[in-house]
């Protein structure tokens, strides 16, 4: 089998089309690119709350079981609510956040932009068993996910196309040549395109 392209591959992993790089070149987000990323998110949603409902029957029961001990210590049984308490309003604030920015995006279908050689980073999650990616360009920080993590070059020039309000990577174009790269760390691209609203 042919091996990919680092185009192609690019493509692959951030799951964009030549069709959504068009739109999202002219300052556009397409409506599949805007689908994906309300899937995305609310997968991200889902995932935290059903984490919040685990910890909670599983406090639940241990309370039960322990219920003859608590009656000794009652400030334990304020301890033990207060877990779930603070994992379900994480989540109800995560919800607030998504709907928000992403009917910003949903909106306006504006998609920015910026160029610059890219920084990787890794860091492990508290669990200490995930790791969460991230991709640095300029001033902007993007979260991602290991396949893309991978797929990227680490410290060559990108341009990178996102949704501004969401914050997530709509494109990305390998800026192979040095030709087409010069002297300037990075630069965001704010052109006309970049601020109009789709009709």
């Amino acid at each position: 089998m042919k091996a990919l392209k680092h185009e192609q591959r690019l493509a692959q992993a951030l799951g964009f089309t030549s069709d959504d790089l068009e739109f999202n070149q002219n300052g556009i987000i397409n409506s599949t690119q805007l689908d994906d990323l309300r899937r995305t998110l609310t997968h991200k949603l889902l995932e935290n709350a059903g984490i919040a409902v685990v910890v909670t029957l599983v406090l639940g029961i241990g309370t039960f079981l322990v219920r003859d001990y608590l009656r000794l210590a009652p400030w334990l049984l304020s301890l033990i609510v207060m877990g779930p308490a603070l994992l379900i309003g994480y989540s109800l604030w995560q919800w607030w956040w998504i709907y928000r920015y992403l009917r910003r995006d949903q909106r306006e279908q504006t998609a920015k932009t910026i160029s610059g050689r890219i920084t990787l980073t890794s860091n492990r999650l508290a669990d200490d068993q995930h790791l969460a990616y991230s991709l640095t360009i300029g001033d902007h920080a993007f979260p991602i996910s290991e396949t893309v993590f991978l797929t990227f070059k680490n410290g060559d020039p990108y341009q990178i196309y996102y949704a501004p309000h969401t914050h997530r990577i709509l494109s990305a174009v390998w800026l192979a040549d040095p030709d087409l790269f010069d002297t300037a760390p990075y630069q965001e691209v704010n052109d006309d395109r970049a601020d109009e609203k789709s009709v």
